[in-house]
């Protein structure tokens, strides 16, 4: 497989060659497919455009992957892609099951979520991709605004003729392309209950409103509120924490296409295209993966908007306040490298747009020029030193969260630890095949 950077102006691509097959779901709507196709694993033309493509990363899943797809929007211009990162349990049966492209992420490959991210971009086929977590769901509040998009943006075979994104990919060669021509699963894109919503009269005279706003040109990115449910070793709910992403005033709502954001977390709705022409995420950086992203898009021009509006419940394990300061200041914990915000700078370092970077998330800067200008200030007045950062520490608390400055420190320890740790690669990946799942359990019933 030629290899693609994520910063490089120009590159190769190549054709994978691989089947495709699904399991039906009882239950479930799927659209008309070809039977002979099927069963031999390979996969037909698409009869109609897709306009969303979902694309789901995660490893060892089994237990969360048919809540998480029970929630998602369906249709027959609705695709859903599974990219797994060596799952030992049957996520990727789960997954092909519900109706998805499954692709697994070749053993050298496994880096950080960023690698399952750029690997779902190079497949997916809708003009929208929809990036979630494995352990997420997503909310029946964010189906609406998936409507009200779908509405203002997508005419079936029409695309929309403002595209600032392809626009940009047009000028020159894209960072990165889609591999190979796509083709159709004849078992994703199903239709849930949640494709074709029943209005009233006035969910019908709100859905005009909507319709009457225009989107902003330069949306590429939609992102809402996220609620984190941290779990104890039984799974059970023990802390609920909403808004974690973004405070409550730094977004809007949805009529208006919610109000510009500086960040976002791994679930989000980018315009394919723009996705694109910055680069498609980096593959080779453990944290950091998104603010490194949209400080590339919003450098093109494109804005991120946030909605006051519900929009994915995250169960991850509940940490508790030594454990989170573990988690930020430790070099490695719980089997994860934690020098993502290195790499992110050493990456951006070799492509010369760390400006871009430093413009789009300042604050770990602004707490290394507060620690660099110690020395002179204490010169001039020696309490000055303690009386800048502590303005600092202040201002972060009061326009985020009290903690956050604790949080920009730790990420300057894992810029120094990561700066010589960044290597570009290109992921190695391979479609799953339903023969391949049938074949392997065909042999666990063997042995």
């Amino acid at each position: 497989m030629d290899q693609v950077s994520p910063n490089s102006a120009a590159q190769k691509t190549q054709v994978i060659s691989a089947s495709h097959s699904g399991f039906n779901q009882e239950g479930r709507q799927k659209p008309a497919s070809n039977q002979a196709a099927r069963e031999e694993g390979r996969e037909e033309e698409p009869a109609k455009p897709v306009w969303l493509s979902v694309v789901v990363i995660g490893q060892n899943e089994a237990a969360n992957l048919p809540r998480l797809f029970a929630s998602l929007p369906g249709g027959e211009d609705v695709e859903w892609l599974y990219v797994d990162s060596r799952s030992g349990d049957n996520s990727k049966q789960i997954a092909k099951n519900c109706g998805a492209r499954v692709f697994l992420v070749e053993e050298a490959s496994v880096f950080g979520p960023g690698t399952g991210r750029y690997i779902g971009t190079l497949e997916a086929r809708g003009e929208w991709i929809f990036y979630l977590d494995g352990d997420m769901v997503l909310k029946e509040d964010f189906l609406s605004f998936l409507e009200q998009l779908k509405h203002s943006v997508w005419c079936g075979d029409n695309l929309p003729q403002a595209d600032p994104g392809r626009d940009i990919l047009k000028k020159g060669e894209p960072a990165a392309k889609p591999l190979g021509q796509a083709k159709k699963n004849g078992e994703n894109g199903h239709r849930s209950k949640h494709s074709e919503p029943v209005l009233g009269q006035e969910g019908l005279e709100q859905e005009a409103k909507k319709a009457e706003l225009p989107l902003p040109p330069d949306a590429a990115a939609f992102s809402g509120r996220t609620r984190n449910l941290g779990l104890d070793e039984n799974g059970g709910v023990v802390e609920i924490k909403d808004y974690v992403t973004l405070p409550k005033r730094e977004m809007g709502a949805p009529e208006s296409w919610g109000r510009p954001a500086s960040y976002h977390g791994g679930a989000v709705l980018y315009k394919k295209s723009w996705v694109l022409a910055a680069g498609n995420w980096n593959p080779a950086v453990y944290q950091l993966e998104e603010i490194d992203l949209y400080s590339r898009v919003k450098a093109l021009g494109g804005s991120l908007r946030a909605l006051d509006l519900p929009m994915v419940d995250h169960y991850t394990p509940y940490l508790n306040v030594y454990e989170k300061i573990k988690l930020n200041f430790l070099p490695r914990y719980r089997g994860k490298n934690l020098y993502g915000a290195g790499q992110v700078v050493a990456s951006r370092l070799r492509s010369g747009t760390l400006l871009g970077l430093i413009r789009c998330y300042p604050y770990p800067f602004i707490v290394l020029a507060g620690l660099l200008a110690g020395p002179g200030l204490y010169l001039a007045w020696p309490p000055l030193p303690l009386l800048v950062n502590l303005a600092i520490a202040v201002w972060f608390a009061i326009t985020k969260k009290w903690y956050y400055y604790l949080v920009y420190l730790g990420n300057l320890l894992q810029i120094l630890r990561g700066l010589g740790r960044y290597r570009s690669f290109e992921p190695g990946y391979r479609k799953v095949t339903r023969n391949e799942l049938a074949e392997r359990r065909a042999s666990f019933k063997r042995d």
